[in-house]
């Protein structure tokens, strides 16, 4: 398993690539450093090549919580998950219940592509 990142200040671009099989607790540590460093506006998690399963509802509470408590770094968001397809629609529908249940403010989209996200998030 591997977490690549890259952040661009300039475009205010944080984007995580994640290779193979990927735990809550690799989440949670990416989450932390990004909290620990000068947040992004903008975020983009690429699960295109990650396997394993999704966070159950604990650990799912878990990561919202981690973020609610760290919501004062940044005020605002977008936040893109790239997901294939069978795994995309349960992730967007799990951080869409998680950021209205927290009332985070932050907007959140699945996409297909990267070319898909940076659209959205206004890059070219």
């Amino acid at each position: 398993m591997a977490i690549i990142v890259n952040v661009d200040d300039d475009k205010q671009l944080t984007l995580y690539t994640i290779i193979g099989n990927i735990s809550v607790e690799d989440l949670m540590t990416a989450l932390k450093r990004f909290y620990e460093d000068r947040p992004t506006t903008n975020v983009l998690w690429d699960f295109t090549n990650a396997s394993g399963t999704p966070p159950s509802s604990q650990e799912k509470d878990a990561i919202f919580d981690f973020i609610k408590k760290h919501s004062n770094k940044r005020s605002r968001g977008n936040i893109a998950v790239i997901a294939p397809q069978n795994l995309g629609d349960k992730m967007s529908k799990m951080v869409q219940e998680g950021t209205m249940e927290l009332n985070l403010p932050l907007q959140i989209e699945t996409f297909q592509s990267i070319e898909e996200a940076l659209q959205w998030f206004g890059e070219d």
